[in-house]
């Protein structure tokens, strides 16, 4: 409606101003040049007449220029108010945007801040939506989960890195979670993409938006490390209080053999001429002698036995074990020997630890069912830094001879493997056992230890570590 108005006195304006202009236009041709002699148009009309017509215009040509002139005036202060409005309204504009901007800066800054502590810290810091796809982790947690940055921009579900013993209950923890409970941090199990299982300590917690649950929040922290060191020094406590205790029991055991033996002799010398008596004394003596080797292992177990140090050639010896170890094999299970060095020395007792490199075979060839293999290969290594922690035994400041012998049998639970060097321990029958922990009281005692890994159906690996001869007490 307004533009119509302002278009209705425009074109008014226009039209009053072409119609004084013709009407002048007009004028000038009806007053007659004085050099004619036409005076027709001058007896119609009086002069006087004629010479008013430009006045008689000039009054509303003259208003209608004051009108036009107002009018323009009223337009140029209401177009000036407009522009102080915009530029008002601009003003506001820009300090809202700038305003905007900052904020946007501040949460990226934010954000940024927030990745970076993030990366900092020893822990991973995950999140999952409902469907619990991940939808963000730290680098510490695509990297101890061995995820590539490819493979977690194209989305996986965390499900997939909880252990198969412990998915039903993580499941059920996660829907309280979802429900609003609030659950304590736990204890569990995780996988990587590999495989490879770790324990952790998780903290879960809901990730809320306007009171509405929608989706995870963790906090995972790789504690495998601190429980092996844990399993290992609860291992090697428990293990000095038993050799405490077998020690005792073979000493014990040994004098009241002494005083068997002692009675033997004495009753073979008195019924010289007793043959049924004499038939019944070397069965007697046997015994007596079979528990004498009984009571040797539980000394070696204890304390290792007296110790005879001497430079010995690790290839040589092992390749005149399984000489003998060959032909009592069946032609089911094969031994290999990789010999990779002309002559690695260890300085220890060679009767000692013949018996142990024996007892790890021997426990090899049992875990074997059917066919089989056995893998034998010694390595020169340097103390690990973390050995004292493991080991307080060993001496950090030696070179070390390790022998791992490697089998492709059955393997071992967690808690087989625990209790492989317990005394009387064994996963056949009762009253076998005895060889494994000989031999860990045995490498003890040289200074030396026995790690030990399996995994059911997937065999064991056994890495005895002896302390390494120096050159100049190597004899060749």
């Amino acid at each position: 409606m307004i533009h119509n108005k302002a278009l209705l006195k425009s074109f008014i304006v226009f039209m009053t101003v072409f119609i004084c202009l013709m009407l002048t236009k007009a004028y000038n041709h009806i007053i007659p040049d004085h050099n004619t002699d036409i005076y027709i148009f001058r007896i119609m009309v009086p002069e006087w007449l004629i010479k008013s017509i430009p006045a008689f215009f000039s009054l509303p040509i003259s208003f209608l220029s004051g009108l036009l002139s107002y009018i323009m005036l009223e337009k140029t202060d209401r177009l000036a108010d407009a522009n102080k409005k915009m530029s008002e309204i601009n003003r506001l504009l820009e300090m809202e945007i700038n305003q905007k901007n900052k904020v946007q800066k501040d949460l990226e800054d934010s954000e940024k801040r927030f990745r970076e502590m993030a990366d900092l810290l020893p822990s991973v810091i995950c999140e999952a939506d409902l469907n619990l796809k991940v939808t963000y982790a730290n680098e510490l947690g695509l990297k101890m989960f061995e995820i590539s940055r490819e493979e977690f921009e194209q989305g996986f579900n965390g499900l997939a890195l909880i252990h198969p013993e412990e998915l039903e209950l993580t499941s059920e923890r996660i829907a309280r979670v979802l429900q609003g409970e609030s659950i304590d941090t736990i204890d569990t199990r995780m996988c990587t993409r590999n495989g490879r299982v770790m324990n952790v300590i998780r903290n879960t917690n809901a990730i809320k938006k306007d009171g509405k649950v929608c989706g995870l929040r963790m906090c995972i922290t790789d504690v495998s490390e601190q429980k092996a060191m844990q399993r290992e020094l609860m291992h090697t406590s428990r293990m000095k209080s038993v050799a405490i205790l077998a020690g005792g029991i073979a000493h014990k055991f040994n004098n009241l053999l002494n005083i068997i033996t002692g009675h033997l002799e004495l009753m073979q010398l008195e019924n010289e001429e007793n043959t049924s008596v004499l038939k019944s004394i070397p069965p007697a003596f046997d015994a007596a002698k079979q528990m004498v080797k009984l009571t040797d292992l539980l000394l070696n177990y204890s304390k290792g036995g007296q110790l005879n140090l001497d430079s010995i050639d690790m290839n040589s010896l092992i390749e005149k074990m399984l000489l003998r170890f060959r032909n009592q094999l069946s032609d089911t299970i094969s031994i290999f020997f990789e010999n990779t060095s002309p002559a690695i020395f260890a300085e220890a007792d060679r009767m000692q630890i013949e018996t142990v490199i024996q007892s790890v075979i021997q426990n090899s060839i049992e875990a074997i069912n059917k066919n089989g293999k056995i893998n034998i290969r010694i390595e020169e290594i340097i103390s690990p830094s973390d050995i004292g922690l493991k080991h307080p035994e060993a001496d950090p400041d030696k070179k070390f001879i390790a022998v791992k012998i490697e089998d492709n049998g059955q393997g071992m639970e967690q808690k087989t493997l625990d209790n492989l060097f317990d005394p009387f321990f064994s996963t056949k029958f009762p009253g076998r056992g005895l060889g494994m922990a000989a031999a860990y009281g045995i490498i003890t005692a040289h200074g030396g230890w026995i790690d030990a890994f399996s995994h059911p159906s997937k065999g064991t690996c056994i890495s005895v570590y002896i302390p390494s001869a120096d050159k100049s007490d190597r004899k060749y």
